[in-house]
């Protein structure tokens, strides 16, 4: 009669469980830091994705996030002037970070205010004088 279960099929259960926490439940996120934000921030209006720009690059709590949809980017701000070339960042502090950015415009400087969304995960929370 087959009823309990052997140190065997215990071990079996322990390996197969370890397996699976380790490549498949570790869910960790990768860091991004101010500098990687703003780059990805400024190809992905370059490159016109205009969809998701809100959700990867916009942090949540910003105060215009309602305002900062796929139809905004285009139409508003520095963002509509292709291509745009970031030529430096100065992050002394995530409060105010100093991008200077080269368009069809020209180059100017624009202050970006940074939060963390997650543990090193920087977002955008606002630029000064566009949201």
């Amino acid at each position: 009669m087959r009823g309990r279960i052997n140190l065997k099929e215990i071990t079996i259960l322990i390996c197969l469980s370890i397996f699976f926490f380790f490549f498949t439940g570790c869910d960790e996120v990768s860091p991004v830091s101010v500098e990687e934000r703003i780059e990805m921030f400024l190809n992905d209006l370059s490159n016109q994705e205009y969809s998701t720009i809100r959700g990867d690059h916009i942090h949540p709590d910003a105060p215009s996030w309602d305002t900062l949809n796929s139809a905004y980017w285009p139409a508003n701000g520095p963002w509509k002037d292709f291509p745009l070339s970031l030529n430096s960042t100065n992050v002394p502090d995530t409060s105010s970070v100093t991008v200077n950015i080269t368009s069809s415009l020209g180059t100017s400087d624009y202050d970006f205010v940074m939060r963390e969304e997650e543990e090193d995960v920087w977002k955008i929370y606002s630029v000064t004088g566009y949201f």
